[in-house]
């Protein structure tokens, strides 16, 4: 998970102790990559022609880079619904509040200050009353908000996944899921992708019980013809909205028109990490060097998406905002690299300072 440490030194049930869990380091740290690579490109786009064949490609990756949140969920819902986990429900919360609540708080106001500093907007009691209510915190740090709801459900979910039978479990994140997909099309076409505190984590709900089911399914299972039928739902999803991304450009009331409560990346997101998981599966000669590089960098990644927007916003405080038709590809990856080194830098030494550490 995002807030958790490298899978060497996770803590494991007593019956997953040979269990490989190295490739959640692999899916930490490439949806750390992910998510920087979606902001940078966020503030390229608008530099862009409009629907000319750039702007097209710089829409299409972003959304092929919207795995990497739900990703994050399902790698909490892998480790914490364990239901073999010995702890009473008040040992939980106070175990979760004191990693998450510090930094929910401390990020959150960092940045509406940088709402009201850098981009100029009203922020004061009555803005961010509005914001929150609306789970609009400032940029990326809805995720707090987001995990901190599914992490109140945990106790409760933990009892279900131990008595209900596996095949019970995963139609119900195939339901979930589904009326999540019906949902964000609604939201998308009718509703102006609206969304509301104390109910917008239950979005992600199917992504947490998915992240526990992957862990355990034997991947063989998995027909062709199912993959094939959820490729083929996805293209209808997006054809259905098109219409409508370009109507607004690609995104309503600042969120993406095909969202992380769209089929398209709901399937992306799965087979991310079956793929990845199943490919550590494949490979029995042991971990290669990628998988010892994300070994030590996973133990950042929850700094390293907290911290990169930081510097992104000053680098666009100093180069101004970019977007160039010809270089802009080249340029994003560049960027997307110093950033995410930058980023893991700054989070390890953080991680060193006593007063510090707990914001990351």
């Amino acid at each position: 998970m995002l807030f958790y440490p490298s899978t060497k030194h996770s803590e494991q049930p007593p019956q997953t102790n040979r269990e490989n869990l190295g490739y959640l380091n692999r899916l930490r740290t490439q949806a750390a990559w992910a998510v920087i690579l979606l902001h940078v490109l966020l503030g390229m786009i608008d530099g862009l022609t409009p629907e000319s064949g750039n702007w097209w490609l710089a829409h299409s990756i972003c959304l092929l880079c919207q795995w990497a949140v739900p990703v994050y969920v399902m790698i909490s819902g892998a480790l914490l619904l364990d239901p073999n986990k010995q702890e009473t429900p008040q040992a939980f919360y106070r175990k979760r509040l004191a990693r998450i609540g510090l930094p929910l708080v401390a990020w959150t106001s960092f940045y509406f200050v940088v709402r009201r500093v850098f981009d100029h907007e009203p922020v004061g009691p009555f803005y961010i009353f509005d914001h929150l209510l609306a789970a609009d915190p400032p940029y990326h740090t809805f995720y707090l908000f987001l995990i901190a709801g599914l992490y109140g459900l945990t106790p409760v979910l933990r009892p279900y996944i131990q008595y209900a039978q596996p095949r019970e479990r995963r139609q119900l994140v195939v339901l979930i899921l589904g009326l999540t997909a019906g949902y964000g099309l609604c939201n998308a076409l009718l509703w102006q992708n609206q969304r509301y505190l104390l109910t917008f984590y239950l979005l992600y709900l199917g992504y947490y019980l998915a992240g526990y089911e992957l862990r355990h399914l034997d991947l063989q299972r998995i027909k062709p013809k199912f993959i094939i039928l959820a490729v083929i739902l996805s293209v209808v999803y997006i054809a259905i909205l098109v219409p409508t991304y370009m109507r607004y450009d690609g995104r309503i009331n600042g969120r993406f028109v095909i969202g992380y409560d769209s089929l398209p990346v709901m399937v992306l997101s799965l087979a991310v990490f079956a793929w990845t998981r199943n490919r550590q599966e494949r490979r029995p000669q042991g971990p290669g060097w990628f998988d010892r590089i994300c070994e030590k960098i996973a133990p950042q990644t929850f700094g390293i998406y907290l911290l990169h927007l930081t510097l992104l916003i000053g680098l666009r405080e100093i180069a101004g905002d970019q977007g160039d038709d010809l270089h802009f590809i080249p340029v994003a990856l560049v960027v997307t690299a110093v950033v995410f080194v930058m980023s893991w830098g700054l989070t390890w030494l953080l991680q060193k300072i006593p007063l510090l550490q707990r914001l990351v």
